[in-house]
């Protein structure tokens, strides 16, 4: 079941144009997806935010993290998460709004770069990576 996920996300990986969009300010970037659907990103010098990333499925979420990954990069921000670690947060965040729980704080996800300070965000994502949802 590992091994599928990592197959699927490599392919979804591989096919990203990962193009930013004209609109870039000093921390906040509108990134153009794909399938055409922006991605409002807000980053600061310890996460990031997605606006409204409940609205991503899986794919968008691979693209939209391979593309925070790089964008890091670039800037010379170093990051310790894996790109399977994000998913598992952004996954939490997109399932703890649809079942309605925490709807306010789980709309928009903020990832840090480092590991999430949550204690409840960090347990969860690692069951999630690990379960390969």
């Amino acid at each position: 079941m590992l091994l599928l996920n990592f197959v699927k996300e490599c392919i979804v990986i591989n096919s990203i144009n990962n193009s930013v969009s004209k609109s870039e300010c000093f921390d906040t970037v509108s990134y153009e997806l794909d399938n055409g659907k922006n991605v409002e990103l807000v980053f600061d010098d310890d996460s990031v935010r997605i606006i409204d990333s409940y609205k991503l499925n899986y794919e968008e979420r691979l693209e939209t993290i391979t593309f925070i990954k790089k964008h890091l990069k670039q800037n010379g921000i170093r990051d310790l998460r894996t790109i399977q670690n994000y998913e598992g947060e952004l996954y939490f965040h997109s399932l703890s709004y649809l079942l309605g729980i925490c709807k306010g704080s789980s709309k928009d996800a903020d990832l840090e770069y480092k590991s999430d300070s949550r204690i409840q965000v960090r347990v969860f994502t690692i069951i999630i990576q690990i379960l390969g949802l």
